[in-house]
């Protein structure tokens, strides 16, 4: 490498790394001001992996109602952050900031690792740093959700790059890369699709004789014992292949394609990033010949990967699109980066156009710490609990259920909500429940006798802009969520005849970046009468 590509490796890493250190930041001032408004920076779906970290640390049980086990979750992140509860001793700020510290790990983990695939693809030094920096970009946004897909990038990224660097695999190094490949599926099930591709492209572009074959096959899988253990335990305690999570959606009545997923899956703004364009353009520049065949096949998987798992998705869930599920293009955009100011360098041969782009980039990568630092100052002094309507709420919640002993049951907007409640929560979705539950939605069961079954004595629904249905007097509750699940989603009903024993409503979030819409809250009491 020589000193222009030294010192702009540099100059990249020190931007990347302001950039994700100043965005994980916020999260300081407000613990140290005593305000609880930090948990808004999370999703809700994170604090379902908090309750059930919490849980098993206290008692050594998977569960998220206290009670019934549940494997709703993806494994290698529940590790993360059960491990982080368990060296806080709580789930209080000292568990957020860490949690927001490993996020920002894994941000600049991937930066370097990126860089490091774009080289291995033939990209330039100069070049390969510049897009690896200007992806933390996005990378930052991903990561302050809580969420596992900032791991699931992670290891993707890791995971494409010793393939791309990987010829003639010795025994050893196929157990590495079946280790790696585990690693990934367990950050995120889906993972297992990208996986599958990448793993079977690179076996059929191996020439060597069969006996070396075989034997990269037997250390591949040996290295990869995690995934058929897990899988094992899935099956063993709870009859399913999959999370039950993943297992809830995909219970549906009738067989169809949800259009408005993969839409939503493909819209090409993302935080801000076009990326959509980005990444067909990046696709149509995978010519560089510096390449060998092993790794332009890692960059054409990289390119289909979200292609198929968003249609995968599509074919077999009714259930809308979330933000996080972003994670699968991430790779493609790294490579879309890379490739086409690759190409654009190969393209500008007079020095003077040469000087341009290297302003190009050197502006782009500097934009990163600067927008970080925009949101961070932004998040840090404007965001109040208000701002996200689900953290008001069930703050609100909270202080009127006090005094309400008893088993609580919750659908949609269950993660805030039970993390901070003091009582236990059944979750009616399906997603971190029993496999009786999902029984139970397939089925299409009656909300009533179900609530009886598991023992519940409160209900609580909050909704979003809409109200709850009401019929003869009486109060029409769905589970799950038909504004979530899609139409074709088996849902259980509920006909609830006595009135709830508290009702309110939160204002939707007023920060300009606020998407949390207003909500309307009820609390049943479901003991039976007398």
């Amino acid at each position: 490498m020589g000193k222009l590509d030294g010192w702009v490796r540099w100059a990249c890493r020190i931007a990347a790394w302001l950039g994700a250190l100043v965005m994980g930041a916020p999260i300081l001032r407000h613990v140290a001001t005593g305000s609880r408004a930090y948990l808004g920076f999370f999703e809700d779906d994170f604090f379902y992996y908090a309750t059930v970290a919490d849980r098993f640390v206290q008692t050594g049980r998977l569960t998220y109602d206290g009670v019934h086990l549940t494997n709703g979750f993806h494994p290698l992140w529940m590790i993360f952050v059960a491990g982080a509860r368990w060296l806080t001793g709580g789930v209080g700020p000292s568990f957020a900031i860490l949690v927001t510290a490993l996020g920002v790990i894994a941000v600049l983990a991937t930066f370097e690792l990126g860089a490091r695939l774009l080289v291995a693809l033939g990209v330039r030094p100069l070049v390969a740093w510049s897009s690896a920096a200007i992806l933390t970009g996005p990378l930052n946004h991903l990561a302050q959700m809580g969420m596992e897909t900032t791991l699931t990038v992670l290891c993707l990224t890791g995971l494409l790059l010793a393939l791309a660097r990987t010829e003639s695999p010795s025994l050893g190094r196929s157990a590495l890369l079946g280790f790696l490949s585990s690693l990934a599926i367990l950050a995120r099930i889906d993972v297992i699709i990208c996986v599958a591709a990448l793993v079977l492209g690179w076996l059929f572009l191996d020439r060597r004789p069969l006996r070396a074959r075989v034997a990269t096959a037997l250390g591949f899988s040996l290295g990869g014992v995690l995934v058929p253990l897990y899988v094992s335990a899935n099956l063993f305690f709870f009859g399913k292949l999959l999370p039950l999570s993943g297992a809830a959606k995909q219970i549906v009545t009738r067989p169809g394609f949800n259009v408005e997923f993969l839409v939503d899956a493909l819209n090409p703004l993302l935080f801000g990033y076009k990326l959509g364009p980005l990444c067909v353009l990046g696709a149509a520049c995978l010519v560089s010949r510096a390449a060998p065949p092993r790794a332009r096949w890692v960059a054409v998987v990289a390119f289909v990967y979200p292609v198929a798992y968003y249609v995968t998705y599509a074919a077999l869930s009714p259930w809308i699109y979330f933000r996080w599920y972003a994670f699968a293009v991430f790779p493609a955009v790294l490579l879309s980066y890379g490739l086409l100011a690759e190409l654009a360098a190969r393209w500008l041969s007079r020095p003077a156009l040469h000087v341009g782009l290297g302003v190009v980039l050197a502006l782009a990568v500097l934009r990163v710490p600067v927008v970080a630092a925009r949101n961070a100052l932004d998040r840090a002094y404007r965001f109040t609990k208000a701002d996200n309507s689900l953290v008001a709420m069930a703050e609100e919640l909270a202080q009127r259920m006090r005094g309400l002993p008893g088993t609580y049951a919750m659908g949609d907007k269950a993660g805030i909500a039970v993390f901070l409640l003091d009582h236990p929560v059944v979750q009616l979705e399906g997603l971190m429940a029993d496999a009786k539950m999902l029984e139970h939605i397939r089925a299409q069961d009656r909300l009533e006798p179900v609530l009886r079954e598991y023992g519940v004595s409160y209900l609580i629904v909050s909704i979003s802009d809409t109200d709850v249905g009401r019929s003869d007097g009486c109060y029409d509750v769905v589970h799950p969520n038909p504004d979530e699940a899609g139409a074709r989603a088996a849902k259980m009903t509920g006909h609830l005849c006595r009135p709830p024993i508290i009702e309110f409503d939160t204002p939707a979030g007023g920060h300009p970046w606020s998407r949390f819409p207003k909500l309307r809250t009820y609390v049943f009491d479901v003991r039976p009468a007398g």
